[in-house]
C-alpha cells in the first residue's frame, strides 16, 4: 500500500453542521446514473482527504478534478503552508482535507469518470473516480425518473423508456 493515499465521498451537497461536522447529502456509490449524454450537472461535490504519514509531511498540495477526456473542470491553487498543529506530538498522519463544489459541469458525449488528483511537492495522488452511467430504461425506472442527483422536468411514466 502507497504511504500517501487519497480518499473522497462524491455526493450532491456538503453541508456544515454545528460543532464543524460535515454532512453528505446524496451520496454516489460508485457512479452517477444519468439518462443520456450531454448534459449539464446543476450541483456536483466531492469531500476529499489526503494522507501521508507523519514522518514525511506534506509541503504543498494542489487538487485537480478532471474528465477522462483531460478537461480540467477544477484546478485549485497550490497550499504551501501545509503545517501539523501545535501539540501534536501523538499524531501517527498528517491529513488534508478540502470541500469541492461544482457548479454545471459539463458531461459531453463518451464521458466515462471523473478522476481527483492531489499533486503534492514530490508526487501526483489520485483518488477514486467517480463513473458516470448512461441508462435511460434504468433512470425512467428509479425513483420516478429521479436517480444519480439529476432529473429531466418530464413525467417518466409518459416515456416509452418506462414501458416495458
Amino acid at each position: 500500500m502507497n504511504e500517501r493515499y487519497v480518499h473522497a465521498i462524491w455526493c450532491d451537497d456538503i453541508r456544515q453542521e454545528v460543532g464543524n461536522k460535515p454532512s453528505f447529502m446524496g451520496v454516489y456509490t460508485g457512479g452517477i446514473l444519468v439518462q443520456t449524454l450531454p448534459i449539464v450537472l446543476p450541483r456536483l461535490a466531492v469531500y476529499i482527504w489526503a494522507n501521508t504519514p507523519i514522518e514525511r509531511p506534506f509541503q504543498k498540495i494542489r487538487i485537480r478534478i478532471e474528465r477522462n477526456d483531460g478537461f480540467v473542470l477544477m484546478n485549485q491553487p497550490e497550499f504551501q503552508d501545509v503545517t501539523l498543529p501545535h501539540g501534536s506530538d501523538d499524531l501517527t498522519r498528517q491529513v488534508a482535507m478540502a470541500a469541492v463544489l461544482l457548479s454545471g459541469a459539463e458531461v459531453p458525449t463518451g464521458c466515462r469518470y471523473f478522476s481527483i488528483f492531489v499533486e503534492t511537492e514530490s508526487e501526483t495522488l489520485e483518488g477514486p473516480k467517480l463513473r458516470i452511467n448512461v441508462n435511460p430504461k434504468m433512470f425512467a425506472e428509479n425513483s420516478g425518473g429521479f436517480f444519480g442527483g439529476v432529473a429531466p422536468n418530464v413525467d417518466p411514466t409518459d416515456s416509452e423508456l418506462a414501458q416495458d
